[in-house]
């Protein structure tokens, strides 16, 4: 890690500044530095511009968002997924638009938000999606649903309709003291 810290300072370009500095940001969250972290990706931040690439701008506005709800804390966050969402939704493919959509229901069951994240989810199809993405989708409903109480949805049923108790109706010949229902009685 110190050897791309190091490589950082010898290029002019601050795009690729920024992106060693998002890297090394990534790195030290997940390492648990998560004020590293932080201070990498302000720098990060500074040095990527929307002019020089707006993809990778919008790319790393939502993964400093999921870095940050990782690491447990959201400070900031709603202002990058703002910013990725715009950049995203005129230059991302489907999967970052995926990401974008994960990100914001992991911040939503992170906030007590369950509904909002079941919602945001709800209509995000699982066809076609590499494993991993598979996997954190099926993972973030199941909380979501959980969180509900939404049994059935939490483990990946459809909720089957209630049934309606059917008791057969009784007649009211056998109901009444002294009916054939009474015959069959034993008072021992």
């Amino acid at each position: 890690m110190s050897e791309l810290a190091g490589l950082r300072e010898d290029f002019a370009p601050s795009h690729l500044r920024g992106l060693i500095s998002w890297t090394l940001g990534n790195v030290a969250m997940l390492r648990g530095d998560v004020l590293q972290g932080l201070r990498e990706h302000d720098e990060a931040a500074q040095l990527l511009r929307p002019e020089t690439d707006l993809r990778a701008w919008g790319r790393f506005c939502k993964a400093s968002a999921a870095m940050r709800i990782s690491a447990g804390t959201d400070d900031g966050v709603d202002d990058l997924l703002a910013k990725a969402t715009h950049a995203l939704e005129l230059v991302g493919n489907q999967g970052d638009r995926l990401e974008l959509t994960l990100t914001r229901a992991e911040l939503a069951l992170t906030r007590g938000q369950s509904r909002k994240a079941a919602e945001l989810l709800r209509h995000t199809p699982m066809d076609g999606l590499p494993p991993l993405a598979l996997a954190e989708l099926s993972w973030l409903r199941h909380r979501a649903h959980a969180a509900l109480g939404e049994r059935e949805l939490a483990i990946g049923r459809r909720p089957r309709p209630r049934r309606r108790s059917r008791r057969p109706e009784r007649c009211p010949r056998h109901s009444r003291p002294g009916g054939p229902s009474a015959l069959h009685t034993d008072p021992r």
